[in-house]
């Protein structure tokens, strides 16, 4: 539905309060403003189009299991890896992903994961149990990394969390990007108002 990215989330009692409200103002005499598209302000896209029983998704158990790759003291069971997978001295990040290679040297990766409203809770960092495989990743990975809202796509209420430690995201949540100031998105006159959204 463009334009009425969040109208699922409107109950039947309120969502004609706000068709109302906005004709209303829409033809207020002198009226400059009414409501903007959320996409003047945001960027909005979908996690990764993989379903919850994909088998590039790995549970932070599995991985436990196999134990440090490195056989390095001192490494925070959160950052272990898949037995096949070597990692620097440095800690494991996103920021350094080009540190993690294979036996045969080459770049493999693996991402934390969130995996919709079953990795978000009221009032608490988001954090997931499950990986994802690098080459599972299709989407733009900065999208991922960079500071973003998560907004669950289909629930009853609004459930949303901030995510600043670069996880990516399955199609089941919202990624909102906030746009840089000033920028005008492609819309037709009617819709900008002759102006930028600040």
């Amino acid at each position: 539905q463009p334009r009425a990215e969040f109208r699922y989330l409107l109950s039947n009692e309120y969502g004609p309060t706000f068709e109302r409200l906005q004709a209303h103002m829409n033809n207020a005499p002198g009226s400059s403003c009414g409501f903007a598209p959320l996409s003047h302000f945001l960027s909005i896209s979908r996690g990764e189009e993989l379903g919850m029983k994909s088998p590039y998704l790995i549970h932070e158990k599995t991985v436990y299991s196999r134990g440090d790759p490195c056989g390095r003291p001192g490494m925070s069971p959160y950052i272990q890896l898949p037995a096949n997978v070597q990692m620097s001295m440095e800690l494991w990040s996103p920021s350094n992903m080009d540190k993690c290679m294979d036996n045969d040297h080459k770049p493999h990766a693996w991402y934390p994961v969130l995996r919709g409203g079953k990795d978000l809770r009221p009032y608490q960092t988001p954090h997931s149990a499950w990986w994802l495989a690098r080459e599972a990743i299709s989407k733009p990975l900065e999208r991922y990394l960079s500071p973003k809202l998560l907004v669950v796509k289909s629930t009853n209420r609004l459930q949303a969390t901030l995510d600043v430690q670069g996880q990516v995201a399955l199609q089941t949540l919202y990624l909102l990007h906030l746009r840089a100031r000033g920028v005008c998105v492609d819309e037709s006159e009617d819709d900008r108002k002759g102006g930028c959204y600040y």
